[in-house]
């Protein structure tokens, strides 16, 4: 394989998969965030556990806007001295992080089968040939582009990663028999 998946980048979209809402209509408090700080109590009045707007950098609004114009439902929690949002864009949901300066350190985008590139799709339907594709993240994190993908077969379930070109199974589990 020519780029080996990072253990660590793998894990955390794993996680990050797992927890996100099949529903890609329903967009939830970050699981990943960090308790408020007083000032950020102050701003989350509806006590919805997501930040007023008031409350991000102007630099990170600004950036978000410009990068994705059309997004809805924008969600921002904290991550330590950074910013997760939670949004929608065509009717996907993604999830990304900035720090104050408005830079963003990845982009998260949530799909399915129908989503994914026809490349991508096929390496993965060659490889798990009786697997349905249930949920497909995008990851895009500096220069890397990487496909977090669940696929199903109903006795078996595998996460793969596709990378330029490389598919690698993360993990596979077998179901347990009722």
């Amino acid at each position: 394989m020519k780029t080996t998946i990072n253990y660590l980048f793998a894990i955390l979209f794993i996680t990050i998969l797992s927890a996100n809402n099949s529903n890609a209509q329903a967009i939830r408090k970050s699981t990943i965030a960090t308790k408020f700080e007083y000032g950020d109590r102050l701003a989350d009045l509806p006590g919805d556990g997501y930040l007023a707007e008031s409350r991000i950098s102007q630099k990170t609004l600004a950036a978000f806007a410009k990068k994705f114009p059309d997004a809805t439902e924008a969600k921002w929690t904290r991550l330590g001295k950074k910013y997760v949002v939670d949004f929608m864009k065509d009717d996907k949901v993604h999830k990304s992080l900035y720090d104050v300066r408005g830079n963003l350190f990845y982009l998260l985008s949530y799909g399915r089968e129908k989503d994914l590139p026809a490349d991508v799709r096929k390496m993965v339907k060659r490889e798990y040939i009786d697997y349905d594709i249930n949920q497909a993240v995008e990851a895009q994190e500096d220069n890397r582009n990487v496909w977090i993908i669940n696929v199903d077969d109903g006795n078996n379930f595998a996460t793969v990663a596709v990378e330029n070109g490389s598919l690698a199974e993360l993990n596979h589990f077998t179901k347990c028999k009722e």
